[in-house]
């Protein structure tokens, strides 16, 4: 899968993997531009973007996300804002203990540690892939998500750009 800006249409990452398929992204240059000098605001910015997108803290906790988000994640923005990422994507793991990081599980989950890399050293990442067991109404489902981050000042915003339900392990 290919990633691209959705504004320069600059490729920001290319798969060898063989799906065709075209993901976007924001590069760093168009966010500074869209957010940075045109006096829009970041809630207004974000519900201008196609695919989900959410505002990340350092501790990888949501402080906004737009309308896309809640759709694809079905619940209401206000009810992931403050909680960690895990708890939004309803990670069996962040439920167990209650939160996102509390588990012995979670100190491999590859996106937690994407979010803090990207707030630690400012370096966008494209088309990460994280596996995640999630809670669903039928019970414990396997989750693939497609991601990438973009540092923006303090926060760190995670586009998911892919959700792919696995075969469930017997």
């Amino acid at each position: 899968m290919k990633t691209i800006c959705a504004w320069c249409h600059k490729v920001l990452v290319e798969d060898e993997g063989p799906e065709a398929a075209v993901s976007h992204g924001i590069c760093p240059d168009c966010l500074n531009g869209l957010v940075g000098d045109s006096g829009i605001s970041l809630a207004d910015f974000l519900n201008t973007i196609e695919f989900p997108v959410l505002v990340t803290d350092e501790s990888a906790a949501i402080r906004q996300a737009n309308g896309e988000t809640e759709r694809v994640l079905g619940k209401p923005v206000r009810r992931m804002e403050a909680s960690r990422i895990g708890v939004a994507i309803e990670c069996f793991h962040a439920g167990a203990k209650g939160e996102c990081g509390g588990d012995a599980f979670c100190a491999g989950c590859i996106l937690r540690r994407t979010i803090n890399e990207t707030h630690a050293d400012g370096k966008p990442r494209y088309g990460v892939y994280s596996d995640h067991e999630v809670a669903t109404a039928d019970g414990k489902r396997a989750r693939r998500f497609r991601f990438s981050t973009t540092k923006a000042g303090n926060a760190v915003l995670l586009a998911i750009e892919g959700i792919q339900d696995l075969p469930i392990a017997s």
